[in-house]
């Protein structure tokens, strides 16, 4: 039997080669022009981390309570990766976050997929072109399988996705060649499907528990700008869950600070000149979303 191996996504990359042009991994769409004053982002500095993530909760339970956080994270390329190179989001989030959200979580849900070759060529071509075109390094497979036995150890049922034949064969154009936007609309609606059949099973029991996601800063925008619009599950989920949903991105500073499409949003200037060393910066850009962007740490 061949051996099966986890997968992890980069969304934007997937959708740079759709669109035959770049994609920030995760820049966030603006707020709506429509928005007033009190829906432009706000900007605010902790001191840990814990202390940030705290603040964010503690937000959303006042919004309207929390039912389902999905965190999306700002990926780590391969060239990213070198010696000495700056703590990607997953490992953050494993080591510094997950242990305070684990006892008040039922379920931990993974943007990514095993494969196990029993869908032949079309498996084949599809997971080679993910993977070429991704560019996650190496060790991003040894951090979601971390991620899985820390879930399990603390009583957090982890969740992968599991594309059929069918799903494979879907996704691939009339030359065998993966068509990306098809990838990614099929990985919204797993995702999405994945979430709301884990609270449906777990009942009126499971309320008092939060359901976990986690993946690309893509899937989760609850304003997400209409091209895009297609490729996120977060209106969807906030209606399903009538409004107990939370959005969270989470970004390393030393890879956004060289992204164009980062440095144009409204926050970012301001985050530059007011961080001081050791801050988590948290901006909320409406009500149940934000951003997160972690302390610099080697």
């Amino acid at each position: 039997m061949p051996t099966q191996v986890v997968r992890c996504l980069a969304a934007s990359c997937l959708l740079a080669v759709a669109w035959g042009g770049t994609l920030a991994s995760a820049a966030p769409p603006p707020v709506p022009a429509a928005a007033d004053a009190a829906s432009a982002p706000q900007l605010a500095f902790h001191s840990s981390l814990p202390h940030a993530l705290t603040t964010i909760l503690g937000e959303a339970e006042r919004d309207g309570g929390l039912r389902i956080i999905a965190f999306g994270e700002y990926h780590q390329s391969n060239a990213q990766a070198k010696k000495g190179a700056p703590v990607p989001a997953l490992r953050r989030f494993s080591g510094e976050m997950f242990a305070s959200l684990a006892p008040r979580s039922s379920d931990l849900v993974l943007e990514t997929w095993i494969t196990d070759g029993s869908c032949g060529k079309q498996e084949t071509t599809a997971v080679a072109k993910v993977e070429k075109t991704t560019d996650r390094p190496p060790a991003t497979e040894s951090d979601l399988v971390t991620l899985v036995k820390q879930a399990k150890a603390q009583g957090v049922a982890p969740h992968i996705l599991k594309l059929s034949c069918d799903d494979y064969k879907s996704i691939l154009d009339p030359k065998g060649q993966v068509d990306f936007e098809k990838l990614l609309g099929l990985l919204t609606k797993l995702l999405h499907d994945k979430a709301t059949g884990i609270a449906d099973r777990r009942g009126v029991a499971g309320e008092s528990k939060i359901i976990l996601m986690y993946g690309g800063a893509l899937h989760n925008d609850l304003l997400p700008r209409p091209e895009l619009a297609p490729y996120t599950f977060g209106p969807s989920l906030r209606e399903h869950f009538k409004g107990r949903y939370l959005e969270v991105d989470l970004y390393v500073p030393e890879y956004i600070e060289r992204d164009a499409h980062i440095a144009k949003e409204p926050w970012f200037a301001l985050y530059r000149k007011r961080v001081k060393p050791g801050q988590t910066a948290v901006i909320k850009r409406a009500a149940g979303s934000y951003i997160l962007v972690f302390s610099r740490r080697k």
